[in-house]
């Protein structure tokens, strides 16, 4: 089987690396982390210092979309002749190798987190029963306990992996469907549905929604952004780098105002700019995320999204013993346990990118080169 070639002027097939989109994955992961920092004290009401972070559930959305433009810049021309199954079940393959063997390993972490729990501090009767948990544990093997709302949930934000892989799963329909459309309908249609997406999970009160058919709409919406700018980008290219940087401040600024008030539609529309006007490596951006830093927490941010929650537990304990000392200072607390959770989940995400997740993708890939010839595993 040929290699497909790739989406002209879009990315290269060898999967070259976009400078602030990585960092931007690096910075949403840190974000995250801010979040569920500020729901541990002060649930959704934390002052407006720490908006920001209490808003952070925005950044998920950022991923789906930094998801949706990678994967159909770099996949989408594989099914421009038609939808190819053997092509299609070799995609999902690469998909599921990218993201499972981390997912298992964090899984397995929190399972045993639950149980030692249960262990040290005892069950009641509240406590899900033997039963329970065995179901839970196999819908979290195949990442359906957030879509069918099923406790105990090991770890909450599982639930936007589980509809990421949902979001695999259509993508070669999708780009297969799309060779019959002209660049500019797919374009207005994707973002279409994204609006009609957002504005339906709005109208209902926000689009923080985890559990059920509207944890799945939400990732679809993000990933039609994605795909939008992504069919689209060749536009911005005939832009001249000036304004380009002017634009890619534009967005920045936007994202951080809008997530500081909360304000979604706001934040949804400068997180596409962003993504838009920084998917090359041109213009101001380019040289504000080159930074080593940035690179390396851009690699990190799947274990950091992943592990953050068990890295915050033991740190929320600690910083609960000093506040018997020093009497409640729950914004110098948020602080604190934020700085050294975020640290220490990029350190644990560095080293797990490094030493799992890499060896792990050689691995799948080297026997999926034994086994046929054909398109490669390439770096998202």
């Amino acid at each position: 089987m040929a290699r497909p070639a790739a989406v002209a002027g879009v990315a290269s097939a060898d999967g070259e690396l976009i400078v602030a989109h990585a960092a931007l994955r690096g910075i949403a992961a840190v974000c995250v982390v801010g979040y569920h920092t500020t729901l541990g004290f002060f649930r959704h009401d934390a002052p407006f210092a720490l908006s920001a972070l209490n808003h952070g559930y925005l950044f998920v959305d950022l991923f789906f979309m930094l998801s949706g433009f990678i994967l159909w810049a770099r996949y989408a021309a594989w099914f421009r002749s038609g939808l190819d199954a053997p092509l299609a079940a070799r995609f999902l393959t690469l998909r599921l190798a990218r993201i499972y063997p981390n997912y298992c390993l964090w899984l397995a972490v929190y399972i045993s987190l639950f149980f030692a729990t249960g262990a040290v501090f005892g069950w009641n009767s509240g406590s899900p029963s033997s039963e329970e948990i065995g179901r839970s544990i196999g819908l979290h093997l195949v990442m359906l306990q957030s879509i069918l709302d099923i406790d105990p949930k090991f770890n909450i934000p599982f639930w936007s992996i589980a509809v990421e892989m949902l979001c695999y799963a259509v993508l070669p329909a999708l780009a297969a469907l799309a060779a019959f459309m002209n660049r500019g309908a797919l374009v207005v249609s994707s973002l279409a549905f994204s609006v009609l997406i957002y504005g339906y999970l709005i109208s209902e009160g926000t689009i923080d929604v985890v559990v059920g058919s509207g944890s799945i709409l939400r990732g679809l919406a993000g990933f039609a952004i994605g795909i939008a700018i992504a069919s689209g980008v060749d536009r911005i290219d005939r832009l001249k780098t000036p304004l380009v940087s002017a634009l890619q401040i534009a967005g920045l600024a936007g994202s951080v105002v809008a997530v500081q008030l909360g304000a979604e539609v706001w934040a949804l529309s400068a997180f596409a700019l962003t993504v838009a006007v920084t998917a090359r490596n041109r213009g101001i951006a380019a040289r504000l995320f080159d930074i080593r830093l940035l690179r390396v927490a851009g690699d990190a941010s799947y274990t950091v999204y992943l592990c953050h929650l068990a890295v915050l537990a033991p740190i929320y304990h600690v910083w609960w013993q000093v506040e018997k000392l020093v009497g409640s200072q729950p914004v110098a607390g948020a602080i604190v346990v934020f700085l050294a959770g975020s640290t220490l989940s990029l350190w644990i995400g560095a080293n797990c990118y490094r030493f799992f997740e890499v060896p792990a993708q050689r691995i799948v890939r080297a026997r999926l080169r034994a086994r046929r010839s054909g398109p490669g595993l390439v770096r998202d």
